[in-house]
This record gives structure tokens, C-alpha cells and sequence, in this order.
């Protein structure tokens, strides 16, 4: 049964160390965890956007041509900002050349044709240089010196998109590819000229460039791999630490068409650049599962290290029903707090995930969100263009109708230019069908249908443009007239113009009637800008009148666009702030916008589609989501939009505010509610405690005051009514010490002493000793059966009937049948005690004593002659026992020295740890080891053996002892 008992008892403290303890450590465990779970996701995102930077990086230098003839314009317009020297300059094309693997070689000249750096190893003289030199410094040399020494289909305007902004290219002298390919620049303290060699152009140095400018710094690895063939690393060159298990993990993705994988220590990230091309990403996982458990461990180990006291408090008072020793008002907190607590903790680490994910969704949002606004931004300028068209077709057809029966002059062709002026038109030409006469920028101008110069006209031909506008234009409205074209040199101008437009005559007039009444891209040789067709009546008929040809460069309109629409498209709702910049000025808007380097830094790694992870970047002192692309619509203009992370995180906060502020009131609202029920304990429980001192203190009459209708109540009602029983019994006891005897007696040569030590408040033994008259004194002793104020209520009627019977004080035998009358008469259903009761008479004169016994314990004669002490046994029933009794006396005379002892059971039958009895026999021993002639020593000595003996326990009865000792009369 105990053993049940203590395995439920242990059943219980496990559930609460689980409850209390085992929870929060896992609570704690799961959000140390789910913590640093939530960073590796993070680095995860940030190696994705570092391949999605390196592949947008990479891919600028895809094209050869393109990436080095950009790269050297760039350097040398900073070089010249910088105003580098030329020595500086040199060295940094001799690095470049070996980082390079020598793919260029280069010769420079000084301001004075003097070759001051050559890398090449062709021979030729000193005066051949030279003729290179004048040809690149100032184009007048001897071009057959020059394609000796380059190639022989060089021309001087083939090194015109070396540093052209929309076209860089190389300089191709040789179509056989025997000769290297040329980039040049003169600047003002000499010329640069740079040979590459044909192989160039199918190499990855662009690429590799790039990725090395790219990857400087960072801390993640990155690599370029080819397609196939074991997918080998072309580039770094030096080795990976996990080069197998990448190369397989890169098969891996090749083969699942993955971007990304989780390998055992690292990430690893793809990114597609050419068919044939892949750039890779690897960084090592900085909190793997096995890190991120030792931590979680160690935050759960830590829990459980505070909370042992607990788990110890509990086991002492679970197992070991031992008190505690915290106080109740610090239960009752700790019980509200943990049951708040608790699952408060959990929510926070919940909440801290879905914050994390709430974050990361809003993000996506906003980044789609933003894109889909510069889009449209992108495609607004569309907008303009149209109103451009819609204004300038209605301003001809106007125009048209107030030329009926006027022929084209200075004037009306001024009405004309101040109108195409103010949409922003390039040029113009106003045709006339049936006159030689064509109004454009340049004014009015008399034309043939021949490029013969036309003598004698009042304004002179201004260009080439002019010619093809007129005979285009009239040849197509004698067609759309159903006139007969002139013969003349029409196969000369045909040819003519098949050669400038590289496109047949039939093909040049389709393009210009299917650009009738709307903008479509046209122009003449390699110009292709925007151009409005229109074809006009002057009268009310159907023949056409007038040819009217409005073209537009885009960018004039496209920047008009930009700056008008800046600060609307700024005024969104979502609150992305859109920076625009204009290629070709290096110029920002909004105007008054100064970017930062972080954000000149963005706009460079720009594509023309926007990057699909997110990316972060710092600006003027705060964070941006940052996405970009190269205008679709806005040609030459890049367009960038920052989203103010700061939007989202106070979203976030706001929310992780109302949730702590909603905890914090929670836990205070416990801790409240503690104070509250604590006080509703500890009031009623301290008003207890009054009670308790009160009791203590033998102050009875201390009662409780409003008493709660609960369980302390109650108690405090028992409480009050103890008290009241205290009090009768502090009245009974004060009455039963008026019954013992208050000092010693002396009478002749004996001398009599006695004490009674209660268990309880009302003790049942009862002893006294009185004079009967001088020559005799009578002693007593009784025992009562049981305590409390019945047993005081027999003492004190065997008081009075002692009192009462004076003339059977001398007849021991005859007061004891009296004694028990009493006793006897007295007993009812509820009262049924009976009472022990020893007596002994004693004559000083003689020295002689008469004992009678009514059940009580046999006294202890000690004979101080022998040194022995003998028990007096005396039978006889007990006061009250039955209804008949019948009792014996005895005769004793006393000796000098010789000691009586009366005494009770308590003494006889008081045992110690071991449960183990004086008994009557150690008792002899011990009164014969404590004799003295003065009875009040022999009983300090046997007290003080008793209590030694019953060391470390309670007493079990009551103790009264009397001692009648005599000596020598007086």
C-alpha cells in the first residue's frame, strides 16, 4: 500500500516537472531553433540574389566586342577625370594585358608621333608607325601604309563605334581575320592603340572579367561552369575544398533543372547565363543542424539548470510531504505568472515565425507590386507618343484645308516648323505635289526630281534628306493620284536610292504608304527614328495636295516624358520612391535627386528584365528594396524603384508591439489577480496566525472577528470555538492547581513533597497531603482515567469528598469505600470515568502509618538500613469499577532514613526511541540511586532520569511523583 502510494506520488511530480519544467525547455529549445532556422533561410535568400547579381554581372561581358570596348571607354573618360598620367596608363594596360592572358597587345604614342610603349612583336620601320600614329591622332596619313600594317578594309569610320554608347565594337580591317581587331583613342597627350587578337571574340575574358570585379569581397563562393562534358569549372581556376561533391550537386541540378540545393556543410546556387554557360554560388551553412542543436540544447539545458529548485521544492513536498518554505503569496504569483507565462512563450516563438514569413510574403508583394508599377511607367510613354501623333495628323489636315488655293510659303511653312518645334520634331518636310517646292526646318526650298543642283532658286538645297523626301513623295502621290510617272533619270534616282535605303524602290514606297497616318519606325540609311506620314487635300476633292512627313528622335520626347511624369508616378500609393536614369546625360530624376554610391552602384548591374529575387541595399541611412531594369519603351533610360523597408518592419513592429503590449498587460493582470487571491488567503490566514500567537501566548479570550463563508472561515469558526474551550480549560486548570498542594510538608520527622506534570492542559493524576491535627497527617494520590475536564471534575469532587469526610480520614479503608460512593454515583452515559486511589494515614508519634490502595500503583518502600527499595503491594479494585468493592489496609512503621514513593503509571510505563519501558524494576533502582534526605532532590533526580530517558520524544501520560521521607524528630 505505501509502496503504490509513493509510486502515484512520484506519477504526479513527473507530470508537473513536465508540465513546468519539460515545456518550457522545449518551448525554449524549439524557438532557439526555429531562430537561427530563420537565418539560414535568410543566407539562403541572400546567396540566391548574390548568383542573380553575379549572372547579371556576367552577362554584360557575354559579348567580347561590346564588353571591352565598353570597358575601355569607361576607363580612360575616368582616367581623364582623374587626369592620370600616361605612365599610369600604361601600366595598367600592361596588367590588364597579363591578367588577360595577353589577348591584346598595345603601342602608345606621345603628343608628338613618338612611340613611347609597344607590346606587339610585328616589324615594321619607325615611318610605317608613324603614318598609324597620324592616322588615328588626325585621320590624314597614307592609307596604304596603314592597311599594310592593319588590314585592308579599313576605313576611317570603321573605328567610329569603338566608343559609340549604343554600338560599341571593334575596329575590322581584315575580313580574312589575319589581323588583329582595333580599338583607338587620342586624347590630348598622345594615342592608345589596341591590337586584339580574332580569338577574342569567342573567349570568356568578358565573363571571367567580370565575375573577378564581381566576386572581390564577398563571402560566398562563386564559379562558371560549362554545360556538359562532367559540367567542368572554367572558372576560378584554383580548385573548390568540396570540388567532387559539387561537381556531382551541380549534375544534380543540371539534371532536376534546379536553381538551388542543400548539400551536407554548404548551399549551393545556379543561375543560367548561355546555353552553355551556368554561374554557380556556394557558401558554407554557418548554423548546420547539429550547431543549431547544441545551442538549443544549451538554451533548454540553461531552463532546466533555473528551474531545478523548483523540481527539488516539489520532490520534497510531493514525495517527502515536507513543508515548503515559500511563502503562500509566492505560490499563488508563481502559479499565475508560470500559467501566463507559458503560453505566452509559445505564442512569441510562434509569432516570431509567422512575423518572419508575414515579412518575407509582403516583400514578394511589394516587389511585384512595384515592378507592375514601373512597367507601366515604362509603357506611359507610349501615351505621349500617341498624343504627339493625334496633334500633329489633326495640325496637318488643318493646315491642308487653309492651303486651298495657296501655294507654299515662308509663312505658312513658319506656322508649320513653330508647331513640329513644340511637339518636339526632329525634321519635316511639307511636299507638294504639283510645285517644285519643299518646306522643312530649313525653310523653303526649290527641288527637282533629279540631285542635280537647281541654279537660280531663291533658297539653296540644304541636304540629301530634302532630295529623297521630294521625289519620294511625289512619285508616291502621282500614284495615289493615278498620274503618270516622269521618265526622265527615274532609273538612275531608283538605283540611287536602293543604295542609300538598302532597299528596292517598290519596297521604300510600301513603307511609306503603310506608314500613312500613324508613327512607325523609318528613316533614311542607318537612321531609324519615328516618323508620322500624312497625305493631304487642300480642296474638298479626293486628289492629294500635299505630303507631310513629321520625325521624331525618341529620346527628346522620351525625357520630356520623364520629367513630367516623375513626380505623379512618385505619388503612389504603395510608397515606392522611382529614380530614373538617363544614359545617355548621366543625369537622375526627379531632378533634384543625388543618388548614392549604393544606388549608382545598382543601376550598373541593371538588365534589361527585373531580377526576380529580392534585393536589399542601403541608402541615405536607411534600407530599399531595390529592383530595376533597362526602359523597354524608355530607350537609353534605366529605371529603378526603392521600396522603403521601413514600411513593412513598422507593419511587423506595430503588430509585435500590440502583441507584447497585450502579454505585458496579461502577465500584469496575473500578477494582479495573484495579489488579489493572495490577499483573500493571507488576510483570513493571518488573522489565523493572530489566533495561533493568541493561543500561544495563553490568551484565550482572543477571538477571531468577520470570518469569509469559505474553507479558512470555517476553520477560523473552529478556531474561535477552540478558543472558548481553552478558555473553560484555563479555568479548570487554574482549578486544579487550587487542588495540589502549593508546598512541602513537615510534620515531626517526616517531611513530605510532591509535583504533577500534565501531558495535557487538565492532567488526571491528582495528589495532595495534609495535617490532620498535630499528631498525625494524612497523603494521597489518584489517577482518572483519561484527561481534560472531566478528569479534573472527578479531582475535584475526590477534593470534597476528602473534605467531606473528616472523621474517615484516620481509617484509610472506611474513606475509600466512601471515596468510591462517590465516584460511583457520579458515573453516567457520557461520563463513565473511574479514578485509582492510593491513602495513607501517618501517627508522628510513633512513626507508624496506615496505607489502604484502591487499584493504584504499589508504592515504593526504601528501607535506608538495606539501601533496597521494596514495592508495598496492596490489592483492591479501582474507585467507581464496579459497584461493590471491598478494600484492604496495612500497617507500616518508618525507620529514620526509610522513603515512601508514590507515583503513576506515566513514569512506569514512558519509553524511549527504541520503545523501551522503565519498568517497575529500574524504577527501584533508580529511587535507590537518587535517595537524599530531602524528598524534593530525590524527585528533581528521578525527573531528571526520566527525561533522559524519553530524550527526543513526547511524553505519553501524565507524571506525578510523592515523596514522604523520615528522618530523625525534631
Amino acid at each position: 500500500m505505501l509502496k503504490t502510494k509513493i509510486v502515484g506520488r512520484f506519477i504526479v511530480w513527473l507530470i508537473l516537472a513536465v508540465c513546468f519544467v519539460g515545456l518550457p525547455a522545449m518551448l525554449i529549445y524549439t524557438a532557439i531553433d526555429r531562430y537561427f532556422l530563420i537565418k539560414e533561410t535568410d543566407r539562403q535568400g541572400e546567396l540566391k540574389i548574390k548568383v542573380q547579381q553575379a549572372v547579371d554581372k556576367a552577362s554584360s561581358g557575354i559579348d567580347q566586342e561590346h564588353f571591352w570596348c565598353q570597358k575601355l571607354s569607361e576607363s580612360f573618360i575616368d582616367f581623364e577625370k582623374k587626369k592620370t598620367c600616361r605612365a599610369e596608363l600604361v601600366k595598367w594596360l600592361e596588367s590588364e594585358r597579363i591578367s588577360c592572358s595577353q589577348i591584346f597587345d598595345f603601342i602608345v604614342w606621345n603628343s608628338d608621333g613618338e612611340m613611347v610603349a609597344n607590346s606587339t612583336r610585328q616589324e615594321h620601320a619607325p615611318a610605317e608607325w608613324f603614318e598609324l600614329y597620324k592616322e588615328f591622332s588626325h585621320g590624314k596619313s597614307d592609307l596604304n601604309v596603314v592597311w599594310a600594317i592593319v588590314g585592308p578594309q579599313y576605313t576611317r569610320r570603321s573605328m567610329e563605334d569603338n566608343s559609340n554608347l549604343n554600338n560599341y565594337r571593334f575596329g575590322w580591317p581584315d575580313s580574312t581575320m589575319q589581323k588583329p581587331l582595333l580599338w583607338a583613342r587620342s586624347t590630348t597627350d598622345g594615342v592608345y592603340l589596341l591590337l586584339f587578337k580574332p580569338a577574342c571574340i569567342t573567349a570568356d575574358t568578358g565573363i571571367t572579367v567580370r565575375m573577378n570585379e564581381f566576386s572581390k569581397g564577398l563571402s560566398q563562393q562563386f564559379g562558371i561552369y560549362r554545360h556538359g562534358n562532367g559540367n567542368q569549372v572554367i572558372w576560378p581556376d584554383r580548385r573548390f575544398a568540396h570540388y567532387v561533391a559539387l561537381a556531382e550537386h551541380l549534375a544534380v541540378c543540371e539534371k532536376s533543372m534546379q536553381n538551388f540545393s542543400v548539400a551536407n556543410d554548404y548551399y549551393l546556387s545556379v543561375g543560367f547565363l548561355t546555353p552553355q554557360l551556368r554561374v554557380f554560388g556556394c557558401i558554407k551553412k554557418e548554423w548546420d543542424s547539429a550547431r543549431r542543436m547544441r545551442w538549443a540544447i544549451s538554451g533548454a539545458a540553461f531552463v532546466l539548470l533555473v528551474l531545478s529548485p523548483f523540481l527539488l521544492y516539489t520532490w520534497q513536498i510531493i514525495l517527502y510531504k515536507a513543508p515548503g518554505k515559500l511563502s503562500i503569496r509566492r505560490r499563488i504569483v508563481f502559479v499565475f505568472f508560470f500559467a501566463t507565462a507559458l503560453p505566452f512563450l509559445a505564442m512569441m516563438i510562434f509569432a516570431h515565425e509567422h512575423y518572419a514569413q508575414k515579412r518575407s510574403f509582403n516583400l514578394k508583394d511589394a516587389h511585384q507590386r512595384s515592378v507592375a508599377l514601373m512597367c507601366r511607367f515604362d509603357e506611359g510613354v507610349q501615351s505621349s507618343f500617341s498624343r504627339l501623333e493625334y496633334d500633329m495628323k489633326t495640325y496637318f489636315n488643318s493646315w491642308a484645308r487653309q492651303m486651298h488655293n495657296q501655294v507654299l510659303s515662308i509663312s505658312n511653312n513658319a506656322m508649320l516648323s513653330n508647331r513640329c518645334r513644340k511637339n518636339l520634331i526632329e525634321s519635316f518636310f511639307i511636299v507638294a505635289s504639283e510645285t517644285q517646292f519643299i518646306g522643312s526646318f530649313n525653310g523653303i526650298e526649290y527641288l527637282s526630281e533629279t540631285f542635280e543642283e537647281q541654279h537660280g532658286s531663291k533658297i539653296k538645297n540644304r541636304g540629301a534628306q530634302s532630295k529623297m523626301a521630294n521625289i519620294i513623295g511625289k512619285r508616291i502621290m502621282r500614284d495615289l493620284n493615278g498620274q503618270s510617272q516622269k521618265n526622265g533619270d527615274t532609273d538612275r534616282f531608283e538605283l540611287l536610292f536602293e543604295s542609300a535605303m538598302q532597299k528596292t524602290f517598290a519596297e521604300i514606297t510600301h513603307d511609306f504608304i503603310r506608314a500613312m497616318g500613324r508613327l512607325s519606325p523609318w528613316g533614311f540609311g542607318k537612321t531609324l527614328n519615328l516618323a508620322l506620314l500624312n497625305f493631304m487635300s487642300a480642296g474638298d476633292s479626293e486628289k492629294i495636295d500635299y505630303m507631310g512627313l513629321a520625325i521624331w528622335n525618341p529620346l527628346p520626347v522620351q525625357r520630356r516624358y520623364v520629367e513630367r511624369s516623375i513626380d505623379a508616378v512618385n505619388r503612389n500609393p504603395i510608397g515606392l520612391r522611382i529614380v530614373v536614369k538617363d544614359s545617355v546625360l548621366d543625369k537622375y530624376y526627379p531632378e533634384n535627386y543625388c543618388p548614392t554610391v549604393e544606388v549608382k552602384e545598382f543601376f550598373k548591374r541593371l538588365n534589361a528584365k527585373p531580377a526576380e529575387e529580392i534585393e536589399v541595399i542601403q541608402s541615405e541611412g536607411a534600407e530599399y528594396m531595390a529592383v530595376g531594369f533597362n526602359g523597354k519603351r524608355l530607350q537609353h533610360f534605366q529605371i529603378l524603384g526603392l521600396f522603403p523597408l521601413e514600411k513593412v518592419d513598422r507593419l511587423i513592429a506595430r503588430q509585435r508591439h500590440d502583441l507584447l503590449f497585450f502579454a505585458a498587460f496579461c502577465l500584469l493582470l496575473a500578477a494582479w489577480l495573484a495579489q488579489l487571491l493572495a490577499k483573500s488567503f493571507l488576510l483570513p490566514l493571518a488573522d489565523l496566525g493572530v489566533a495561533a500567537l493568541a493561543i500561544e501566548n495563553r490568551d484565550f479570550s482572543y477571538r477571531i472577528g468577520s470570518l469569509p463563508s469559505d474553507e479558512l472561515g470555517r476553520v477560523g469558526t473552529v478556531l474561535n470555538r477552540v478558543m472558548a474551550d481553552f478558555a473553560e480549560l484555563e479555568v479548570a486548570r487554574v482549578v486544579q492547581e487550587s487542588l495540589f498542594p502549593q508546598q512541602s510538608l513537615k510534620a515531626g520527622g517526616f517531611k513530605v513533597y510532591g509535583k504533577s506534570l500534565a501531558m495535557h492542559e487538565l492532567g488526571g493524576d491528582y495528589f495532595d497531603y495534609f495535617t490532620i491535627d498535630q499528631q498525625s497527617f494524612a497523603a494521597l494520590m489518584g489517577d482518572v482515567a483519561g484527561h481534560g475536564v472531566g478528569a479534573a471534575l472527578i479531582m475535584a469532587m475526590a477534593k470534597a469528598g476528602i473534605i467531606s469526610s473528616w472523621e474517615q480520614l484516620k481509617t484509610p479503608t472506611g474513606l475509600l469505600e466512601r471515596m468510591h460512593e462517590l465516584v460511583y454515583s457520579s458515573k453516567t452515559r457520557k461520563q463513565k470515568k473511574i479514578m485509582t486511589f492510593q491513602y495513607i494515614y501517618i501517627d508522628v508519634t510513633d512513626c507508624k502509618a496506615i496505607y489502604a490502595n484502591a487499584g493504584g500503583c504499589s508504592p515504593l518502600y526504601y528501607s535506608r538500613k538495606s539501601g533496597v527499595a521494596s514495592e508495598i503491594s496492596l490489592p483492591g479494585g479501582a474507585l467507581g469499577a464496579f459497584k461493590k468493592a471491598k478494600f484492604n489496609q496495612v500497617e507500616i512503621a518508618f525507620e529514620p532514613g526509610d522513603m515512601m514513593v508514590f507515583y503513576t503509571d506515566g513514569i512506569i510505563e514512558a519509553r524511549n526511541q527504541n520503545g523501551d519501558e522503565i519498568g517497575y524494576d529500574s524504577f527501584a533502582r533508580l529511587i535507590e540511586a537518587s535517595w537524599h534526605k530531602d524528598p524534593e532532590i530525590v524527585y528533581d533526580s528521578i525527573c531528571s532520569a526520566y527525561y533522559r530517558h524519553i530524550s527526543g520524544c513526547e511524553a505519553q501520560d501524565d507524571l506525578t511523583l510523592m515523596i514522604i521521607s523520615f528522618g530523625n524528630p525534631t
